[in-house]
């Protein structure tokens, strides 16, 4: 991220920018990668945020099972 920050960065002073060098790469502003990387950041977070949720579940559930089949092999013993 700081490479490419740096890249930007060293193309709007060199490009001036666009008064020595008009670009389509000019488009793309420092801010404008700043804020994909943020996006990038947010959904990576939600996502991990989500594979934490569903892996705690299925423990649960696979605690839950296990308890049940241990109450029933208690209740054949009886």
């Amino acid at each position: 991220m700081e490479l490419q920050s740096f890249f930007i960065q060293q193309r709007d002073e060199l490009c001036r920018r666009g008064e020595v060098l008009l670009t389509p790469a000019l488009n793309f502003t420092a801010q404008q990668f700043t804020e994909t990387i943020e996006d990038e950041r947010r959904e990576q977070t939600s996502r991990e945020q989500q594979q934490d949720e569903d892996e705690c579940k299925k423990h649960t559930l696979a605690a839950a099972a296990a308890a049940v089949k241990l109450t029933s092999a208690q209740v054949r013993l009886k």
